[in-house]
């Protein structure tokens, strides 16, 4: 089958790429409407110090332009240097009535390096996606 991943899926940036001292990152609010999953890929750079964190999850929420609800399961952690240079993915599932996700990251103690993207797609391959709160006719 020829064609491109891209006419399958959308992806959008999901924090912007920086380095950043002890706190939060600049995150975007991504639209997950029409889809089922989302895989976030966390790109780690250098970290200036040892001992240096960053903790990245997912928050789900009913509207644009409220953080929501931590997704169970998204907590991750890397640490310098150890969790420096390298790539993090975490794939969630979209639920259609929090369809609205951001990562929310917090770099801990030191600079560090990094940024995300998030692919949204349709991993169940049933489309259009429901509301939960939408009935079924069976």
């Amino acid at each position: 089958m020829r064609g491109s991943i891209l006419a399958l899926c959308k992806y959008t940036q999901a924090i912007s790429p920086k380095s950043n001292a002890a706190g939060g990152l600049t995150e975007t609010q991504v639209d997950g409407r029409g889809f089922d999953r989302a895989l976030f890929l966390v790109d780690v750079g250098t970290c200036k110090h040892t001992g240096a964190t960053l903790t990245f999850s997912v928050f789900e929420a009913h509207t644009a332009g409220s953080t929501g609800s931590l997704r169970t399961g998204s907590l991750n952690t890397a640490t310098a240097p150890t969790g420096a240079n390298k790539s993090y993915a975490t794939d969630v599932p979209i639920d259609p009535d929090t369809p609205y996700l951001t990562l929310i990251s917090t770099a801990g103690t030191a600079f560090v390096n990094a940024g995300a993207i998030c692919i949204l797609y349709q991993g169940s391959r049933t489309y259009p996606v429901a509301s939960q709160t939408t009935p079924k006719i069976l």
